[in-house]
């Protein structure tokens, strides 16, 4: 009778774990699910804006006579299709992350053409909104990496980095490659309004942003930061964000042996 108290008493101790552990994990199921839903109304309105925009500004160049006006509402609508295409092509990522369908392809990369490519894009962004951007570029050899995700991890950092400074602030880049451990570093350094969470982590979570009410002041889908990290970790590395006294850090360092001709042959 007493070992069948007691196997009993153990039965309900383990039920009662079990109950907890599912209670746990609906929970987290509901957060996340009431991420995505924000995420849902997030993208449905920033990709909304710059097509309003666009649409707007293509019935005023019709009407308009006056060239330099033209020009300048072209360049706008150059802007948007810019943000337009970008964001989709965030979403299209994530989503390819997200069914594992997405994996590094290895070359060799003059790291100063992929950032050079990233440099115009990002310009044109920085320029429209009156946001100074340094790039620096260390010497460094030809590099085994995949070129297709150090633009992208750069983009999304700088992106980012424009997009949550005011005008006259300042965004510097610094690419630096480390011989002794093989890393190639991308520090993105800005002026802006800072992390705006005590838990930079939490930055880095598909369908969540740290403030929302950041989110919606600044606009973006919220996923630039979480694809960084997953490209990083994807060759090798990862990405860290740190709050500074006035504005913000962004650190990306990723795998990247120095391209020799033998490797072409493996």
């Amino acid at each position: 009778m007493v070992e069948r108290t007691a196997e009993l008493t153990e039965a309900n101790a383990q039920l009662a774990a079990r109950a907890s552990q599912i209670e746990r994990l609906n929970g987290k199921l509901s957060e996340q699910n009431r991420y995505k839903s924000e995420f849902l109304a997030i993208v449905s309105h920033e990709l909304k804006t710059p097509i309003t925009a666009l649409l707007t500004n293509v019935d005023n160049v019709r009407e308009e006579r006056d060239d330099v006006a033209r020009r300048d509402m072209c360049d706008q609508m150059e802007r948007s299709l810019e943000d337009l295409r970008q964001q989709i092509l965030m979403i299209l990522d994530a989503a390819k992350v997200e069914s594992g369908s997405i994996a590094p392809q290895i070359c060799a990369v003059d790291i100063n053409d992929v950032i050079g490519e990233a440099e115009l894009m990002l310009g044109m962004i920085a320029r429209g909104k009156g946001v100074a951007c340094t790039v620096r570029v260390a010497e460094m050899p030809v590099l085994m990496t995949d070129p297709d995700m150090v633009y992208k991890i750069g983009v999304n950092l700088v992106g980012n980095a424009i997009k949550f400074t005011p005008a006259e602030g300042h965004v510097t880049v610094d690419v630096k490659w480390f011989s002794q451990d093989e890393v190639l570093s991308i520090e993105v350094t800005d002026t802006g309004v800072g992390l705006g969470t005590d838990d930079p982590e939490c930055l880095f979570e598909r369908f969540r942003q740290g403030d929302s009410s950041l989110g919606r002041s600044y606009g973006g889908t919220g996923l630039g930061l979480s694809l960084s990290r997953d490209f990083a970790r994807m060759l090798g590395g990862d990405v860290e964000a740190f709050a500074l006294e006035r504005g913000s850090r962004f650190v990306a360092c990723v795998r990247a042996i120095p391209w020799r001709e033998e490797c072409d042959d493996d």
